[in-house]
């Protein structure tokens, strides 16, 4: 009694304006995520992403999937159904029996008030990640959180639950379970088995994206030198800076050159000896037994070969502040 009471129609006109915003809304965070979706499957980096590199890393993380679905796949039935629910009641009225229109116009308020809230906080989870553990600037990622918060302010603003009891009563359960759901998805990628007692071999590594762009002379000449240097490369799975750095190297050169993975659950982590060198940052380079840290150009690279005193003040210090990826 409480739920129809709170949700009890039909509109006949209430909430059309909103409606109509949420159903654009959520058309245009499916067009997104379907994309994201499609890029995913296809082992892509998106086409219409300011920093290619790092929206790629975020796509291929171990926080992209869950049990082997695309998060953006997720995101893609959520807002297909947010959409469904906001314009399928106006769509059905004059067509539909007031009775029929009614049950369908307190099936889609819910719908709307618990989907909009899980996919806002949701995102916000994601924001957090972004920011505190991948450091990847992904536009698109940005873009689909920024749709998310606009759906439930709109939401929420439009009244389409008229009852700001119900409303919130129905905004603070869906927040809980999917705050729940979200830890769950993190304590997953993070190696939950290691904190069940399993070892680093037993959970899943996770591996950097392919390098996809062609290495120029320059560079191919570069690694030849560096390879007479004992250079290598520090970096983790993660980090699109990284990733920045090998895709400015090219694939050829970069073979030549040793990879030091760093992070605890990537493929063929050494991460007690990035530890023990006290690497201060991803990327950083060791070349001749020195530590350089940060994404280099070719020319910076070969600068740090042939000018000393440009090395020495490039050359990280155990003691100096660490500078991040």
């Amino acid at each position: 009694r409480f739920f129809l009471a709170s949700v009890q129609g039909p509109s006949g006109g209430r909430g059309d304006g909103g409606r109509l915003t949420i159903g654009g809304l959520a058309a245009a965070g499916a067009l997104e995520t379907g994309y994201l979706t499609a890029t995913k499957l296809a082992g892509s980096a998106p086409a219409f992403c300011t920093n290619a590199g790092a929206c790629k890393a975020v796509l291929e993380g171990p926080w992209s999937s869950v049990g082997g679905v695309p998060l953006s796949a997720a995101g893609l039935a959520l807002y297909g159904t947010l959409c469904l629910a906001a314009l399928a009641p106006l769509a059905a009225r004059g067509r539909v029996s007031d009775d029929a229109l009614r049950h369908m116009d307190v099936l889609s308020t819910v719908v709307l008030q618990l989907g909009s809230t899980a996919a806002a906080v949701f995102s916000a989870f994601l924001m957090l990640l972004l920011a505190t553990t991948l450091h990847a600037p992904c536009v698109l990622c940005i873009l689909s959180a920024a749709i998310s918060t606009c759906l439930f302010a709109v939401t929420w603003n439009a009244n389409i639950v008229p009852d700001r009891t119900a409303a919130v009563a129905y905004s603070a359960s869906c927040a809980v379970l999917t705050s729940g759901f979200a830890l769950g998805v993190y304590l997953l990628a993070s190696g939950a088995p290691q904190m069940a007692g399993a070892s680093v071999e037993e959970s899943l590594p996770f591996r950097p994206p392919a390098i996809e762009t062609s290495s120029s002379p320059e560079a191919l000449r570069l690694s030849q030198r560096l390879g007479a240097q004992q250079a290598r490369m520090f970096g983790a799975y993660w980090c699109s800076h990284c990733l920045d750095q090998k895709e400015a190297i090219g694939k050829e050169a970069m073979s030549h050159l040793p990879y030091v993975e760093c992070a605890k659950d990537g493929a063929d982590s050494q991460f007690p000896l990035c530890r023990q060198l006290d690497v201060p940052g991803y990327p950083t380079w060791e070349i001749g037994g020195r530590l350089f840290p940060g994404e280099k150009s070719v020319n910076e690279l070969a600068r740090l070969l042939d000018d000393k005193a440009y090395a020495s003040s490039k050359q990280y210090v155990p003691g100096q502040p660490k500078q991040k990826s």
